[in-house]
């Protein structure tokens, strides 16, 4: 039954009126209706002609009637739906006692379904960790854990199952699951505890990053309308189109990656562009730490629907001068950025991003667009004529731009630290999870640790994140071209030690490798790639695979 009655009156108050409130919401924002009630006399396309405005009154007025009709519609059939749910409430009156009296029967539990289906068969300890083993939830964080089934079978058990049960209710404050009893062994046996723990929580983050959730769940996010030119009052740039990247239509068709850990920098960005005076804003860092990537996050908002209402509907456009500059001499060239600044302006709905801004401030004999370019942006900046956003290097900035007062007083920076090892191992979890979405390679927690360790290490032309994200990258693609999965560990003993490195015999003469597994090995991690397998199965990504690309 589900505690039928609880439901009913209690979850179903709070239930309906955040869904009519998020659909209403979703609809207007597919729809809308409240955009163009707001520009109904704002003529479309900046056609100011009496034709102009009366075709785009009509247009406007079109909208409005049919979004509202189907918003109205749908809500009435909400709001029905709701009535006819509390008023068959009677038909089931006497499914009340029933259910109150299956609940005092079966007492309130305190394990999930999955958890209960493995204590069920179990006819003692053994048995029930072996049942633990084969369980798919348990054998997931295992596999993370780098822990083989044989090493998890000969640790220290509980002495009876009800103590493990017990031990496991102190992992969580809800229904115990699988992972739980795999935690209060390890907690039991002082090994692997706390890795386990940050790998139980990134398992939970996983199902997030996967599935949107639905209209009617409490974590649902209601944002503002966002898109670009939803009033339709932009013209066309054909000039710009040419030389130029536009990254929020990128990010409509989802061609961008997901932004981790910028919250705050993409805060401070949205607010020097919401200014009325002086809203040119200059990103400050060092090579990776992801400056191109925060000018991403911001046109994934802005898509997403921004907070700030002067930033709604703009085009994020990343302007690049060598194309700019391709094929055309000192006259073509100034006739090109006049162009491109003219359609800019008459837009009046563009941010223009420039990276490596520090050239146009240098005299460059070799570079003369950049100098042209910054001769014709510096009175527009000046006037405050559109939206801009630079982006430099540390270096760079304190040797060309500070100096240069013309210059940077057009600017308020956004500083860029290095990201930190916590920061940058959240950007890799959610990275890792892509590549394992893409690619037939399991990542594991510790390989994530080790490879922040060894990035800040060895690598010191970049800075973190963009140096850990680059060894992610090597050690996938080391990882498939083995043709086999890495180490794992055994227990002998009270020792804890890891195998040797074993791979597969790669393919060669026509031949796949060989499905023979050694015997001193488990099967369960070797998962081969062989060519022309319909369905390779994943590879498992440990330290020993980046730490070959290191000696590579």
């Amino acid at each position: 039954m589900g505690h039928f009655p609880i439901f009913w009156y209690r979850t179903t108050i709070i239930w309906w009126p955040r869904l009519l409130k998020n659909l209403t919401i979703f609809l207007d924002n597919q729809l809308a209706v409240s955009v163009n009630l707001r520009m109904l006399f704002i003529p479309m396309f900046q056609d100011s002609s009496v034709l102009g405005r009366i075709l785009s009154l009509i247009v406007r007025l079109g909208r409005i009637t049919i979004g509202s009709l189907i918003i109205g519609l749908t809500l009435a059939a909400g709001c029905l739906w709701f009535v006819l749910w509390l008023a068959i409430t009677p038909i089931f009156i006497l499914i009340w006692p029933l259910d109150i009296l299956l609940q005092l029967t079966k007492g309130q539990s305190n394990f999930t379904s999955e958890t209960k289906n493995l204590i069920k068969p179990s006819r003692d300890i053994i048995n029930f960790k072996q049942q633990l083993i084969k369980n798919k939830t348990a054998a997931n964080l295992l596999n993370r854990l780098e822990i083989a089934p044989p090493t998890f079978a000969g640790l220290t058990t509980p002495l009876t199952i009800a103590d493990w049960l017990k031990l496991a209710t102190l992992e969580t404050s809800g229904p115990v699951k699988p992972a739980h009893l795999v935690l209060a062994m390890l907690k039991l046996n002082q090994w692997r505890y706390q890795l386990a723990l940050v790998t139980s929580a990134w398992l939970e983050k996983m199902p997030r990053w996967q599935k949107t959730p639905f209209l009617w769940e409490a974590a649902y996010i209601v944002r503002p309308i966002g898109g670009v030119d939803r009033g339709q009052i932009g013209i066309p740039t054909p000039t710009l189109d040419r030389y130029s990247l536009d990254l929020t239509r990128a990010a409509q068709k989802h061609q961008l990656a997901e932004m981790i850990g910028k919250g705050k920098a993409v805060t401070q960005l949205v607010k020097i562009l919401s200014r009325k005076n002086k809203h040119n804003a200059l990103i400050i860092g060092e090579p990776g730490s992801g400056k191109t990537t925060l000018v991403k996050a911001l046109a994934q908002e802005i898509v997403r629907g921004v907070g700030a209402a002067s930033l709604r509907f703009k085009r994020l456009v990343s302007l690049d001068t060598s194309r700019l500059a391709a094929g055309a001499g000192s006259a073509e060239l100034a006739a090109r950025i006049e162009q491109v600044l003219a359609e800019i302006k008459a837009a009046a709905n563009i941010i223009l991003f420039v990276d490596e801004v520090h050239q146009m401030a240098i005299v460059n004999q070799d570079q003369p667009e950049s100098s042209d370019l910054f001769r014709a942006l510096e009175p527009v900046l000046d006037e405050g004529g559109f939206l801009f956003i630079g982006a430099t290097t540390t270096e760079n900035y304190k040797k060309y731009l500070a100096p240069n007062e013309a210059f940077s007083r057009l600017f308020e920076t956004v500083e860029l630290p290095e990201a930190s090892p916590g920061e940058t191992e959240q950007l890799l979890e959610y990275l890792a999870w892509q590549r394992e979405q893409n690619e037939p390679v399991l990542v594991t927690r510790r390989a994530i640790s080790r490879i922040v360790e060894l990035a800040g290490r060895y690598f010191h032309d970049r800075v973190l994140p963009d140096k850990a994200v680059n060894l992610l990258d090597e050690a996938v693609a080391q990882a498939r071209k083995s043709y086999c999965t890495w180490k794992t560990s055994f227990t002998s003993g009270s020792s804890v030690r890891k195998r040797p490195l074993k791979r597969w015999p790669k393919p060669s003469g026509g031949h796949e490798p060989s499905s023979k597994i050694p015997v001193n090995r488990s099967p369960a991690f070797y998962s081969p790639v062989r060519p022309g397998s319909a369905k390779p199965k994943p590879l498992r990504l440990c330290p020993r695979n980046f730490s070959a690309v290191l000696r590579s």
